[in-house]
């Protein structure tokens, strides 16, 4: 009697599962929550404790220019890159469990940089106004992005039909 070979050995393996996947994700996603929560925090004390000579708007404003460029330069690709590993998505598959996890991850990434930048910002020019705005887009856009992990697990039908598509998260 002949083994069958297309039966992988599992016992002790590392693949990724969508459970493990989804676990990984929500520690990763929680992880990363916490971080402005921890920020702000110290940017506001920054703000309290700091004199009149070291305010500097001039550097404020051209932090916000930049960290606003790299919002609408970084988002847009880790969009399109979650989009390119969704890939399967949209013909009505499920994603395979590596692929949630990595896209998800680079919008959270793109996301809790620009935030986190601009809190720094906030604490090194001591200003709040305008780099407090960005910051806090970047955690309502988070925040909206929790892992749910339904593109692993359940299909949804063709992007051209209405009733059985849904959106990723």
């Amino acid at each position: 009697m002949q083994a069958d070979t297309h039966i992988p050995i599992t016992a002790g393996s590392t693949a990724l599962t969508p459970q493990k996947a989804l676990r990984l994700a929500w520690t990763i996603w929680i992880v990363l929550l916490l971080l402005p929560y921890v920020a702000m925090p110290i940017a506001l004390r920054a703000n309290l404790r700091a004199d009149a000579g070291s305010y500097n708007p001039e550097a404020a404003d051209a932090w916000f220019v930049a960290i606003m460029l790299y919002m609408v330069i970084a988002l847009p690709a880790a969009f399109f890159w979650r989009s390119h590993l969704f890939k399967a998505y949209w013909r009505g598959d499920t994603v395979s469990p590596r692929a949630y996890f990595w896209g998800m991850v680079s919008l959270w990434a793109a996301l809790t940089i620009g935030g986190l930048t601009a809190l720094v910002v906030c604490i090194a020019t001591v200003t709040f106004a305008p780099n407090v705005i960005p910051a806090a887009l970047a955690l309502f856009v988070y925040v909206i992005l929790w892992p749910d992990g339904s593109a692993m697990t359940r299909p949804v039908g063709g992007s051209d039909d209405p009733e059985t598509y849904r959106e990723p998260r």
